[in-house]
């Protein structure tokens, strides 16, 4: 398991399979860029497989930089979107491009 600063999850590696669940946050509920110092909204899954050459590091690296992903496979991602208060109101899974809309009170 590896944590942001602030305490939140931002990774499930297993170093024998190199599998990988990766927790994308932001600092404001519409952000689109991700943050590592100050995360605050759940705004991505990505279930991921590294290849034997995958480090730490390496993957570290590719979470704050999707561009680091020479040796990293991208299998499903789950993307969250929130209203203005910052309630969950959608779930999209994008692999099979489903998605759930949260009507009415919002999830806590």
């Amino acid at each position: 398991l590896s944590y942001y600063d602030n305490g939140k999850l931002k990774m499930i590696w297993n170093p024998t399979t190199n599998d990988a669940v990766i927790f994308r946050c932001t600092e404001a509920y519409d952000g689109t860029a991700f943050s590592t110092t100050a995360p605050k909204y759940l705004r991505r899954i990505d279930y991921v497989k590294g290849t034997s050459a995958v480090t730490e590091t390496a993957w570290n690296s590719y979470i704050t930089s999707e561009s680091n992903n020479a040796n990293i496979s991208v299998y499903s991602t789950a993307s969250y979107t929130y209203n203005e208060t910052g309630h969950l109101v959608s779930i999209k899974d994008n692999k099979q491009n489903q998605s759930l809309i949260i009507r009415g009170q919002a999830l806590r």
